[in-house]
């Protein structure tokens, strides 16, 4: 940085240079003060509103068409293709899934970045499909989802039994409060359980209906034509035109006339009651959920991928607040857990700004003013770097707030490097030099560390970029500050026209300070006299055994990178800290009563275990699922993991999807053209990987659907019979689930009126004893059809318009790839029909890889830095002392996620490459004390009395920042404790490196720091 003086130019306007500014610690103070009020009213205002930056991230909606009493196939043919063509003309596309079962398709599609009018186009589609689809369909649900099925909010209403419930609770859930909610920002599909749509049906009388010849397809068309609002077009008076609208509504459904032929071939009106049961109800339950055994409604909303859950949170509490009359129970809110790990951090962040200033004023000895520049140099640069990554568009979540602590360590550094350079000036001329001298060894460090994180800074990896460009922006603060603002201050009595002032004043003050020492003497002396004696030590085995120390930190350096690659990388799962969601499987086909009676017993059994605060249980048919709440005072997730599993559910089999800090769960899918054929593929690869060491379940991500009865027409008798097929499979269709004969609109909205020929048969026999009714006789459905038993498909997979079929594996968290690499070496052998193909989890991989590819980056980034090392000091030599200090650093915790159990992850990446310039800032400082100097017993003595108590310094205030974040409990800042981890162990290991490593080679090779050219550069 040049010096220039203050001057004025032709126009005699005075002209303020950098040089001048040591001289103005007034207005460098005022600058500061400026700064700090920026960005207090910066935080203060904006910090919490900007939700963090996403506009990168992809799109990802979900379609999801239902259509009651058609099964999979079906759903597949008429409405996961249709939707899987329509939405392909969508521009962005990039992969497309689709999952049929009984009733209902979804179609998750992602798209390529994001693009204004998307979800128009989304809905467009949908729409189309849902037109081509018979009355009976219901109108398609868009959200804006991704596959998760775990939700991230659930609630309950009050118990149905204590009859506190409305009849239209149902109604206003689905009609008013689904849609709000899936309407909020971040929000995905909205499942209720427990309650239903109102609808009507309309039973038919048996006898009543036979007697007049009269079946459930006449009083459908006849309800049809006349339960109608019809548009009658405009009349025009004076300037105005007024709509016409024909009202052609039945007041009362139940008194609506039916017209029947009478024996005198004339007709006869019969009210529709006299004709079948009317019934206002609501639809049969998809569902059957329970709160610790009792039976209630439950909420539960599914977040998208890139939702901020915390902010999530606060919307659905203020959307459920319109809604006075229903009240809810919160069971669990994953966007509570992290406001509640967020403000954890945001804690943790003060503790350790405070403890770090305190502790840079307890160990920057001196004068007074390099104590108070010193303790407020921290939380200036955090507060400064917090403003400016709000501007940046990031919010000040428990990652970002992680990474400012974390590099913390970097100001820490800077300050006390400042003072140490600073300590002895005693004009602005000698200010100059030192802050020259002071160049080298800060810029080093700090372009090593914001290099090696630039390939971070631009990854989409959720958490990598938050913590690099947190990480990152503060060392370019702190470097910032320390050439311009703190300089001035730390000069601020060096003038010579105070120079004797300053003399008198410093010897009072070392009289000062001698008197009070001498009175904590005896207090202290036995820890001088052990911190000599192993300084003493420690240097006579640097001496006398300089190759034992380097072969040390080297073999030291083996084993971290054997680490980093026998533990590879992952991606870092955090699980909810109070709360485990399970998934449980039964026959397939078994009745909703049923599984919900196991549930119960389930359920029950849970709530009576140690730190159980509730249990949710959701019923369906053939599977369900439980939500355990917990204390986690009282116990943890992994000890509710292991307990759900192993209290047995009648009939049933426990799964936990989700993934945790201790286990991760892998799918492995097999795609082709037939569904039969995948399943059978995946249930033997299933089979061979169960046997694999490293694998503790096996869980197939298919079954079997219900037993069916296949009816099949004798088409030569429905001829004979004057019956036609479609006839007949309407009228069955009728008899058994009574389908939407129309929608109904009256003064609350629409209502689905369901029409059924008669009581819902029981059994096989009773289906075959439908009554069919054409222009002859009344017959049987035995008459024109046999009948076999089969087995419908519970659910049809399809990603990228091919069929899957996919199983899991769960296994101890580790490197994706070893998985792959086992998985795939059993099924090497697995034979596979033209067409067909096996993927290991594409997800985790790609995230692994992701990871990966920063090795090389970083070992790219330390070369750059070599060189930019090399043209500072004219010497190659010189920057590998300094870089030697790296491997040796990084191995210290990367030895500690080993023993941890912890894979390298990408907020552990950013730490990594944090603590690497840590580490060559210290390697610089002990490098610059040896320079040019020759090494015996004396001199090194004196390098070690004056550089180590810098060293530790920097080293314990570093510590001192990450401390905080290593006691925050909840399971929701794993991330955050790895990173504090790797922080702080990695320091610590840097700061024994530099100053054992660094004179070990001096000593082994004495010409290595000797440079020519380097005090000329840096004048």
């Amino acid at each position: 940085m040049k010096d220039s003086k203050k001057k004025s130019n032709q126009t005699g306007q005075t002209i303020i240079s950098v040089g001048s500014f040591l001289n103005k610690p007034q207005r460098s103070l005022c600058i500061i003060l400026m700064l700090c009020t920026a960005a207090f009213f910066i935080i203060r205002i904006w910090g919490s509103e900007i939700p963090g930056n996403q506009s990168a991230a992809d799109e990802s909606f979900t379609v999801t068409q239902r259509f009651y009493g058609v099964d999979a196939a079906e759903m597949e043919r008429i409405a996961a293709i249709p939707l899987e063509d329509a939405l392909s003309g969508i521009r962005g596309l990039k992969h497309i899934f689709s999952s049929s079962e009984n009733g209902r398709t979804r179609v998750l599609c992602y798209f390529e970045g994001r693009e204004h009018g998307r979800y128009e186009a989304v809905r467009e589609a949908a729409q189309r499909v849902y037109e081509s689809l018979p009355k009976a369909a219901q109108r398609p649900e868009i959200t804006s989802s991704g596959d998760s099925r775990i939700p991230v909010w659930t609630a309950a209403l009050i118990n149905r039994k204590d009859n506190s419930v409305s009849d239209k609770t149902g109604t206003v859930l689905e009609k008013t409060v689904k849609p709000a909610l899936e309407g909020l920002p971040g929000a995905g599909t909205v499942e209720i359980s427990g309650t239903g749509l109102k609808e009507i049906v309309i039973t038919l009388k048996s006898e009543e209906a036979a007697a007049r010849n009269i079946d459930a397809s006449d009083i459908a068309a006849v309800l049809v034509q006349n339960d109608i609002l019809l548009p009658g077009g405009t009349v025009r008076r004076s300037d105005l035109e007024i709509p016409v609208m024909v009202d052609g509504r039945i007041k009362d459904i139940r008194r609506a006339l039916i017209p029947v032929r009478n024996s005198g071939d004339g007709v006869d009106y019969v009210r529709l009651e006299d004709l079948a049961v009317v019934t206002e109800q609501e639809r049969d339950y998809e569902s059957r959920s329970r709160l610790d055994g009792k039976e209630t409604v439950i909420v539960a909303l599914m977040g998208s991928e890139k939702a901020d859950l915390g902010k999530l949170s606060l919307q659905i509490k203020e959307e459920l607040a319109k809604f006075p009359d229903l009240e809810f129970t919160i069971l669990s809110d994953r966007g509570e857990a992290e406001r509640d790990a967020r403000s954890s951090a945001l804690k943790a962040a003060f503790q350790g700004t405070c403890m770090v200033a305190l502790l840079c004023a307890l160990l920057c000895f001196g004068r007074r003013i390099f104590s108070l520049v010193c303790s407020l140099t921290v939380p200036l640069t955090f507060f400064i770097t917090a403003a400016l990554l709000i501007l940046f568009g990031f919010s000040l979540d428990k990652l970002v707030l992680a990474g400012l602590s974390a590099g913390v360590g970097a100001a820490v550094d800077t300050a006390i490097l400042s003072a140490e350079f600073f300590r002895s000036c005693k004009t602005i001329e000698e200010g100059k030099n030192a802050r020259k001298a002071l160049c080298f060894p800060l810029v080093s460090g700090i372009l090593t560390t914001v290099i090696a994180l630039l390939p971070l800074m631009v990854q989409k990896t959720s958490g990598m970029n938050s913590v690099a460009w947190a990480v990152a922006s503060v060392n370019i603060v702190t470097m910032v500050l320390a050439m311009t603002l703190l300089p001035p201050l730390f000069l601020w009595d060096c003038s010579s026209k105070i120079k004797h002032i300053y003399e008198h004043t410093a010897r009072f003050r070392r009289t000062n300070i001698i008197s009070r020492v001498r009175v904590l003497l005896p207090a202290i002396s036995p820890f001088f006299r052990c911190y000599r004696r192993n300084l003493v030590v420690l240097m006579q085995l640097i001496l006398g055994k300089p190759l034992l120390v380097v072969c040390f930190w080297f073999l030291l350096s083996i084993l971290g990178i054997a680490a980093f690659y026998l533990n590879g990388a992952d991606i870092i799962e955090e699980s909810s800290g109070d709360s485990v969601y399970a998934q449980i499987e039964f026959e397939g086909g078994l009745h909703m009563e049923e599984t919900d009676r196991s549930l119960a017993i389930y359920g029950n059994e849970l709530k009576k275990q140690t730190g159980i605060k509730t249990v949710q249980t959701v019923a369906r048919t053939g599977t369900g699922s439980a939500m355990v709440s917990f204390d986690p005072q009282l116990t943890n997730s992994n000890l509710v993991r292991n307990l759900m599993r192993n209290i047995p559910v009648p009939g049933g089999f426990v799964y936990i999807a989700e993934s945790s800090p201790d286990e991760r769960n892998w799918k492995i899918k097999i795609a082709g053209d037939e569904e039969r054929v995948c399943r059978e593929l995946a249930a033997e690869a299933a089979r061979r990987c169960s046997a694999i060491e490293l694998v503790s379940e096996t869980v197939l991500n298919f079954k079997n659907g219900s037993p069916g009865i296949n009816l099949m027409a004798d088409r030569e008798r429905i001829a004979l019979n004057g019956f036609s097929f479609g006839s007949m499979g309407q009228t069955v269709r009728r008899g058994i689930h009574g389908p939407v004969a129309y929608k109904r609109i009256d003064s609350s909205g629409e209502i689905d009126v369901r029409i059924r020929g008669g009581q819902t048969p029981k059994s096989r026999e009773e289906v075959l004893e439908i009554l069919l009714k054409e222009n002859s006789s009344p017959l049987v459905i035995s008459a024109l059809a046999t009948s076999e038993s089969t087995r419908e498909a519970g659910s049809i997979q399809r990603e990228d318009r091919r069929r899957s079929a996919s199983f899991s594996i769960r296994t101890k968290a580790m490197d994706p790839g070893k998985v792959k690499n086992r998985v795939m070496t059993v099924l090497s052998d697995l034979e596979l029909p033209p067409g067909y193909s096996i993927e290991f989890d594409q997800q985790a991989i790609k995230a692994a890889e992701e990871v990966g590819k920063q090795v090389y980056h970083f070992i790219l980034a330390l070369l750059l830095c070599f060189m930019i090392i090399a043209a500072l000091k004219e010497s190659f030599i010189y920057p590998l002392a300094l870089l030697a200090v790296v491997p040796p650093s990084l191995a210290v915790p990367a030895l500690c996620l080993v023993v941890r159990n912890y894979s390298l992850n990408a907020v552990s990446a950013a730490a990594f490459v944090a603590v690497s310039g840590l580490a060559i800032n210290a390697a610089a400082l002990a490098a610059d004390a040896l320079e040019n100097t020759g090494i015996n017993s004396m001199s090194f003595y004196c390098v070690f009395r004056r550089r180590l108590p810098v060293l530790a310094a920097t080293t314990f205030t570093t510590v001192s920042a990450a401390l905080p974040f290593l006691f925050i409990k909840s399971n929701s800042a794993l991330a955050v404790k790895t990173l504090s981890l790797v922080s702080a162990m990695g320091v610590t290991a840097s700061a024994l490196c530099a100053v054992t490593l660094i004179p070990a080679l001096v000593k082994l090779f004495p010409g290595l720091l000797n440079t020519g050219g380097n005090r000329l550069l840096l004048r």
